[in-house]
């Protein structure tokens, strides 16, 4: 009442809340896991989601490091915050690169800022659709192709799969697999792709979610892809799946993460078959492996990493705290959504 009168102040009087923190900071929570990525030395590396962090746990899942602020979403220059981030892979060198908003981002083995793709200067937020941005990037992979080193990166509102030559400093663009902004069924499109993976013959796995398949792609002076499984309908049968979110390999077989069918495949590579790993997992939206075939998968309403063994049968929680995705107290609001005055005077 009264705002716009002339000679009307404002005197900040107190503040409700904690700023800049949601909720408490911990290493035994997440909010909204998504991606996972194991690297040479079996540590483990996890994008929470919501929570605007990247995690390292080593292969019994004892908590190593994160970056990132709890809960807390930029735009805005700066080597450690994140907005939504979505994947996370290890290059060959043991660089982590996270896939965050419309830009990937490297870091070094013990999680230093190494650097930006777009950097600042080219408006990494914006979402494009030219080799120098991204649109909703949803996976990170890395393989040697040919005695290169490249990296692959989803570009899912674009369709499509950029490849870029890393074995210098900075990125390189090298190729585009898809069709750029042209989403389709047959085998030269994409439509909305998420994770990818490389296995140890070059070949590339994309989970290509709206036709709901696997298409695996072969480099021979150019690129090739084919279905490797589903049958680009929808559907919970043993050759069919769902909405796809996430895949993760060890030598000779591929996972796949069948998130609206709460299942996990399981197939030989390079040529199949699948068969059914393990059911009744709430959404997964990543898999991955370490020692022994012990499969790590993210239970994303669950807020946690389950792991299975090399049969199938689930084990105890690997790393966070299912049902529960942060802690919170009487001080700490997060998204705090309109206010009301009691007849009191109480403040709600």
């Amino acid at each position: 009442v009264g705002l716009g009168k002339p000679g009307l102040s404002f005197r900040h009087m107190n503040t409700i809340g904690v700023s800049e923190s949601p909720y408490n900071a911990d290493n035994k929570h997440f909010d909204r896991p998504r991606a996972l990525a194991v690297d040479a030395n079996q540590n483990v590396y996890l994008v929470d989601q919501n929570g605007s962090r990247v995690f390292k746990f080593n292969k019994n899942g004892v908590y190593q490091w994160n970056i990132g602020i709890p809960g807390m979403h930029y735009h805005e220059e700066g080597v450690d915050v994140f907005n939504f981030p979505r994947d996370i892979g290890v290059d060959a060198g043991g660089n982590i690169w996270v896939v965050d908003h419309s830009r990937v981002v490297q870091y070094d083995s013990s999680g230093a800022y190494q650097q930006s793709f777009p950097d600042w200067g080219d408006e990494p937020w914006r979402c494009d659709n030219d080799n120098g941005h991204f649109c909703n990037p949803g996976g990170i992979a890395f393989g040697n192709i040919a005695a290169t080193d490249y990296m692959f990166v989803s570009d899912s509102d674009n369709h499509r799969v950029q490849v870029f030559d890393i074995s210098g400093p900075t990125l390189a663009y090298s190729t585009t697999i898809g069709v750029t902004g042209q989403p389709g069924s047959d085998d030269a499109h994409f439509d909305e792709p998420r994770q990818v993976e490389v296995d140890g013959s070059g070949n590339l796995y994309v989970a290509d979610r709206q036709n709901a398949r696997i298409q695996k792609c072969a480099y021979s002076a150019g690129w090739t892809c084919v279905t490797f499984h589903g049958t680009g309908s929808f559907g919970s049968g043993a050759n069919e799946l769902g909405h796809v979110e996430g895949i993760g390999s060890i030598p000779g077989t591929l996972y796949i993460a069948d998130s609206s069918n709460n299942r996990l495949k399981k197939c030989s590579i390079p040529s199949g078959p699948c068969g059914d790993f393990a059911t009744n997992i709430p959404f997964p939206t990543d898999v991955d492996a370490i020692i022994s075939e012990i499969v790590l998968v993210i239970h994303e309403p669950e807020f946690s990493i389950w792991h299975y063994n090399a049969s199938g049968s689930p084990m105890a929680d690997f790393a966070g705290t299912t049902g529960e995705p942060y802690k919170t107290d009487n001080q700490r609001l997060n998204r705090p959504w309109g206010v009301a005055v009691g007849l009191d005077g109480s403040l709600y």
